[in-house]
């Protein structure tokens, strides 16, 4: 009887020694979930919003409702409102759209961006700025140059030159952490910053002609 008694007490202390563990493992699990689900939302509202804008036909606010339209809508105490807010009482969601435009020859030009909505900041969000862009302008160099052997190429067979113009669009969300106590410990911020880009190749004339 005393050993049962003994082998019931090791497994108290071994369960509550584990438990800590196991409840840290299924909220981690349940945050890492909803936030990839975010992402997920974030990311197909994105592709929606650059297919949209590489048709060069509609403006970049129509783009911006498109990308919030397709994130779709929630309830909470019974007032339905968008998922991906750019403004309003709780705002949580930005977005840049960027046109570039490279010339025959490869010249390229920067169309001023189209800002709106705001960026997870310091524990709560602040207005998107032009600064929080993560467009790798460098990297348009081999675009530049594409272009230019594309059309020496078109030139020597007699075909008019062709433009290379570019819609990119980036999304920014401030997700709510389910259990900011978590998200304090292992220092990931709440709410946390979740960015998605998308570029395309505009199809038709666009307005930087």
């Amino acid at each position: 009887m005393d050993n049962r008694n003994g082998a019931k007490g090791q497994s108290l202390v071994e369960f509550a020694l584990v438990l800590p563990f196991l409840l840290l493992l299924i909220i981690g699990m349940a945050e890492v979930g909803f936030a990839f689900y975010d992402y997920i939302v974030v990311a197909s509202a994105n592709r929606e919003g650059v297919r949209l804008g590489s048709r060069g036909q509609f403006s970049e606010i129509s783009v911006v409702e498109r990308i919030v339209a397709t994130g779709g809508v929630e309830t909470n105490d019974d007032v339905t409102e968008p998922v991906l807010r750019t403004s309003g009482e709780n705002p949580n969601f930005g977005v840049i759209i960027t046109s570039i435009a490279i010339s025959p020859t490869g010249a390229l030009a920067i169309g001023s961006p189209v800002i709106t909505g705001v960026v997870a900041f310091n524990g709560g969000v602040r207005p998107i700025t032009a600064e929080d862009t993560r467009i790798d302008f460098a990297s348009l160099s081999m675009q530049q140059d594409v272009t230019a052997k594309v059309n020496a190429l078109r030139a020597g067979s007699d075909f008019e030159p062709l433009r290379n113009d570019i819609v990119i669009v980036e999304t920014f969300f401030a997700h709510d952490a389910l259990f900011p106590p978590l998200t304090q410990v292992i220092r990931l911020g709440d709410p946390l910053p979740l960015y998605f880009k998308s570029a395309m190749r505009i199809l038709r004339s666009n307005r930087l002609d």
